[in-house]
């Protein structure tokens, strides 16, 4: 948006529209002038059949503040923590975190001095990033490598839900993992219709998940 001029920041506001519709499921991209539009050739049309965007609540999360103000949006925290938790669907809620790149110090909101400048304490930013399980960061240090790297990590945390082809029959419900049968750590969601890992027993990259269940029958209808 610029880093000149100063006022009352509406971060969590903007990201809460950035994020609704229809916004959240425009895939066009304005062109300020005709040089800038490309007409869609045959190839990209197939590309966009074959990778279609997906809805909000079927995409990663990932929402990072970086700002030298405190917020002033109008709505209350719990409203915009509620939100940026929905966009994820039921039992996903761990997988959307809000991290801050803010005024603070040691991970505590808080005025600040430093390479990166001087900033006010982000204590609403920080708050949001607390109650999503989001990291801080002090916008004063400057260096913002690791401060990525640590989000890039978050960003692409594990699946810890799998939905199935077809309803099942909660129990005929089996689950293995690289071929050994896992009883615990794991629960049937049946209005997503997913198995749903516990955070401690979510498979890793590379094993195998397979599901074996009786698909559900429903009477036919005259």
């Amino acid at each position: 948006m610029g880093t000149n001029g100063a006022g009352e920041e509406l971060g969590l506001e903007a990201a809460y529209k950035a994020l609704s519709d229809p916004l959240v499921f425009d895939t066009g991209v304005a062109c300020q002038n005709d040089g800038q539009c490309v007409m869609p050739t045959p190839a990209s049309r197939a590309v966009r059949r074959l990778q279609p965007r997906l809805p909000a609540r079927q995409r990663r999360a990932r929402i990072v503040f970086v700002s030298d103000e405190e917020d002033h949006s109008a709505s209350p925290l719990d409203f915009y923590v509620d939100f940026f938790k929905s966009i994820k669907g039921f039992r996903n809620e761990a997988l959307m975190h809000a991290s801050a790149i803010v005024g603070a110090r040691n991970g505590v909101a808080a005025e600040c001095q430093g390479p990166g400048g001087a900033a006010d304490a982000g204590r609403r930013y920080v708050e949001v990033a607390n109650r999503t399980s989001g990291s801080v960061f002090s916008i004063c240090d400057g260096g913002f490598g690791p401060l990525l790297r640590d989000l890039g990590n978050q960003a692409f945390g594990l699946q810890r839900q799998f939905f199935l082809s077809r309803p099942a029959v909660r129990g005929t419900i089996e689950v293995q993992v690289d071929g050994m049968r896992v009883q615990n750590g794991w629960a049937y969601d049946e209005e997503s219709n997913a198995i749903v890992f516990d955070e401690a027993a979510t498979p890793q990259p590379g094993q195998t998940i397979r599901v074996d269940y009786d698909a559900r029958c429903f009477p036919r209808r005259n």
